[in-house]
């Protein structure tokens, strides 16, 4: 991949992915998490529309009904080599704490999202997000 990670992750879905993983405009075998906006295409497989969408889904309402993919969190995970050794920064506010180093991996296990960094040399450092269950 040639041109940059955060390039590409803007434009995502392209046109090729809705034509040939979102499968747009084939009835049940389109992806239910595929939208578009201003901008064009979006996923919203990670987004605080994921609940609706499951809801509609089952209970029949939406003619598009596949899930095709892992959306855009799964195309960054499948990217992730392109990122390790760049700078991750992580804060929290309360209580006040701040790690950062480079990144080493992310991986999804039982509903979360696990960003893996080296803060210190020694040991790793790890924040989750809990991204399947979008209350």
């Amino acid at each position: 991949m040639e041109e940059k990670l955060v390039e590409t992750l803007l434009r995502f879905p392209t046109e090729e992915h809705v034509e040939n993983v979102c499968k747009l405009g084939q009835g049940e075998k389109t992806c239910c998490y595929l939208t578009t906006g201003p901008n064009g295409w979006s996923c919203a497989k990670s987004s605080s529309l994921r609940q609706t969408i499951d809801e509609k889904v089952a209970s029949g309402t939406m003619n598009a009904k596949a899930d095709n993919c892992e959306g855009l969190l799964g195309f960054i995970i499948e990217h992730q080599q392109e990122l390790v050794g760049k700078k991750v920064e992580y804060e929290e506010s309360m209580p006040s704490y701040r790690s950062a180093g480079p990144f080493k991996r992310m991986e999804v296990k039982n509903g979360n999202f696990f960003i893996f960094w080296d803060d210190d040399g020694e040991r790793d450092n790890a924040t989750n997000v809990k991204y399947l269950d979008i209350t």
